[in-house]
């Protein structure tokens, strides 16, 4: 994706999309996690949510540095030519009081399914604060 436009190119797929790849690493190996997400108006902060107990938020917290995918495959033939894949770049933060409250309330706005993970005592919410997107 380049050229003018770039934001609103990168602001109408992840509208369209519900879910994205997070790539965290674990120890020294990349693991990747299919996660909703929601996104802060200015595309400079990406909202996810998962229980803290999980791998991935343990890798987040050690290793703060993560990948981010989307893209606007149908399954068919023709995504080798109209498709599109969108990766960021950035580092992960875990939210906690207000900010947390926050990005929850985003995250639920976004997916009304997360609901119930969005309201358990042990959800872990995170911002990731995107340096690149390519």
């Amino acid at each position: 994706m380049q050229g003018a436009g770039l934001p609103q190119r990168i602001g109408a797929l992840l509208e369209q999309q519900v879910q994205c790849v997070l790539a965290t690493v674990g120890g020294d190996q990349p693991e990747l996690h299919l996660m909703a997400f929601s996104f802060a108006p200015q595309l400079d902060r990406i909202f996810l949510a998962s229980m803290a107990n999980t791998r991935k938020v343990r890798n987040m917290m050690e290793h703060p540095g993560v990948g981010l995918l989307w893209d606007n495959r149908t399954r068919q033939i023709q995504d080798h030519i109209h498709g599109v894949a969108l990766n960021a770049s950035g580092q992960a933060r875990r939210l906690f009081d207000a900010e947390s409250a926050d990005g929850a309330a985003t995250l639920l706005q976004r997916n009304p399914t997360l609901a119930a993970l969005l309201d358990h005592p042990d959800v872990a919410i995170f911002a990731i604060e995107i340096s690149q997107y390519r």
